[in-house]
């Protein structure tokens, strides 16, 4: 990832942030019956939620007064209806975009 520079901005000069970026994942049939309803979207594959989820955090990080990434949703909303863009299923199963968003600090230093 590139941004390396983006995240050392000099001290005085303004700051900004993401605040509810999200990308929203299908629910695997396996972990269908802990959500309700019917999706009102076409959600993305849980491999490609991670994919663009990685690139989002890639690019905001290119800009160098930017100091914060927040996806929307830590975990999915039941309904699904809501928003699927959390980093974890309902029950506590991790998405692949948990993977892509914990290493994310780790690639920009």
């Amino acid at each position: 990832m590139r941004g390396c520079a983006a995240c050392s901005a000099p001290s005085g000069t303004p700051t900004s942030g993401y605040l509810d970026d999200g990308f929203q994942s299908a629910v695997p049939r396996r972990l269908r019956r802990r959500y309700d309803g019917r999706e009102n979207v076409t959600p993305l594959s849980a491999r490609l939620q991670s994919v663009h989820l990685r690139d989002a955090i890639a690019l905001a990080a290119c800009q160098p007064h930017v100091r914060a990434f927040f996806n929307f949703e830590l975990a999915d909303e039941t309904r699904l209806a809501g928003w699927q863009s959390g980093l974890v299923w309902r029950g506590a199963h991790r998405k692949p975009a948990a993977r892509a968003f914990a290493a994310a600090p780790r690639t920009c230093k």
